[in-house]
C-alpha cells in the first residue's frame, strides 16, 4: 500500500479491512490470483514493481494497490475483494512495514482468508516480527498506542499476526550483500508452482534428456530473453522416436523458471 492511499484511509483502515464487512457486488471488482502486500515507500519501486510485471508475464493476475486501483474505486472494497479472492498473498516486510496501518490490516485479513502466504523480510529478519518490541518495528506499535487513535485491541491483533507470521518459512534479502535478482526470482518460482501446479508426464528413464534442455536453456531461451520480449513459436522438429514430446514437457514444466508460457501442440501425422 503506497503513502498516497495510507493518507487517505487514515483511521478507517482497520475496521475497513474486516470478512464481515461487505461493499457493492463482487462483480464489481476484478479477482486476482496473487496480492503484494507491502509498504509503497520501502519496496515500491524494486522489488515490488518488478514482482508485478514479472507474475503478470505468466498470465497472472496480480494486485498492486498503485497499478490495479482505479479511478472511482472504492479502496477499502476493491482491496478486500482482491484480497478475498487470491490464490496466494505476498508479504513484504521491510524496516517501516508497521509503521502503515494498512500493510498491516491487510496482513490480518490474509491471515483470515486461510489462503497460502509467501513471506518475504527485505532488510529486516524474522525474528524482527516475532520480537516487535526491541527490534525496527517498536516505534510504530509504540507510536500507535501514544496517540490512540486506533483500537488498542487491533494494535495487539497486528501485533499477534506478526508474531504468526514470523513462523512461515520465507525469503530473506540483506541489500548490503544478497543479489535482489536472485530473490526475485526465488519468489517468482514459489509463486508460479503454487498457482500453476499441473506438471506433465516425462519419460521415466529418458536418455540426454537433461542435456537436450541445458542447450535449450542456453540457446533459444537466453537469446530471446536478450534480444526481445515479444512471443515466438518454437518448432522442435527430427525424427520420430527421438524424444521431441519428452523435450517439449520438460520445458513446459520447467516453465516457472523462465519469463514463458508453454502451449504444446502434437503435429505428428500432419503433412
Amino acid at each position: 500500500m503506497g503513502s498516497q492511499n495510507e493518507n487517505a484511509f487514515e483511521g478507517i483502515a482497520p475496521e475497513s479491512l474486516s470478512p464481515q464487512a461487505e461493499y457493492g457486488q463482487p462483480s464489481e471488482y476484478p479477482s486476482y490470483d496473487v496480492f503484494i502486500n507491502h509498504r509503497g515507500p520501502d519496496v515500491k519501486k524494486t522489488p515490488a514493481d518488478e514482482l508485478y510485471r514479472h507474475l503478470s508475464a505468466f498470465n497472472l493476475r496480480v494486485f498492486l494497490d498503485q497499478k490495479e486501483l482505479q479511478t472511482g474505486d472504492f479502496l477499502p472494497a476493491a482491496i478486500q475483494h482482491a484480497l478475498a479472492t487470491c490464490k496466494i498473498h505476498v508479504a513484504i516486510f521491510s524496516p517501516r512495514y508497521a509503521e502503515s496501518p494498512w500493510c498491516l490490516a491487510e496482513l490480518s485479513f490474509m491471515l483470515k482468508t486461510g489462503a497460502k502466504i509467501i513471506t518475504v523480510f527485505y532488510d529486516v529478519q524474522p525474528f524482527h516480527s516475532r520480537y516487535i518490541n526491541s527490534g525496527p518495528y517498536a516505534y510504530a506499535f509504540k507510536d500507535f498506542k501514544n496517540k490512540n487513535r486506533i483500537d488498542l485491541r487491533i494494535v495487539e491483533k497486528w501485533k499477534d499476526d506478526l508474531h504468526r507470521v514470523s513462523f512461515i518459512s520465507g525469503l530473506v534479502l540483506d541489500t548490503s550483500k544478497d543479489d535482489k535478482d536472485v530473490l526475485l526470482r526465488s519468489i517468482v518460482d514459489r509463486v508460479v508452482e503454487e498457482t500453476k501446479g499441473e506438471v506433465l508426464e516425462v519419460a521415466k528413464h529418458p536418455v540426454g534428456l537433461e542435456d537436450a534442455l541445458q542447450a535449450f536453456q542456453n540457446t533459444i531461451l537466453k537469446s530471446d530473453h536478450e534480444q526481445s520480449s515479444y512471443e515466438k513459436v518454437v518448432g522442435i522438429v527430427g525424427m520420430g522416436g527421438y524424444g521431441k514430446t519428452a523435450l517439449a514437457k520438460k520445458i513446459y514444466n520447467k516453465r516457472k523458471f523462465s519469463e514463458i508460457v508453454c502451449k504444446l501442440r502434437d503435429f505428428n501425422g500432419v503433412r
